[in-house]
């Protein structure tokens, strides 16, 4: 069971969530506020109907490196993607 590392406040996760235009951000942004509510991984993946293995990645990434890497960088031109 992994515990989401304090890089952002619960209102400021929320606040993120609320202001997000790309679905696939707001996806990411909505498992972080189901696993700070309930750390289960497993259940929030399941619950937001996205594979588990992928969740554990989105998890894993935003504790390493916080929270610039829920954005979805497929939009982001190559060159630039190094800079993220």
């Amino acid at each position: 069971m992994k515990r989401l590392r304090k890089h952002l406040t619960m209102s400021e996760i929320e606040q993120h969530y609320q202001d997000c235009q790309d679905p696939i951000e707001c996806r990411r942004w909505q498992l972080l506020l189901q696993v700070a509510h309930s750390p289960n991984i497993r259940q929030a993946a399941e619950t937001l109907n996205i594979d588990y293995d992928y969740a554990l990645g989105i998890i894993r990434r935003y504790n390493q490196h916080g929270p610039k890497t829920l954005k979805d960088h497929r939009k982001i031109p190559w060159k630039q993607r190094a800079k993220c």
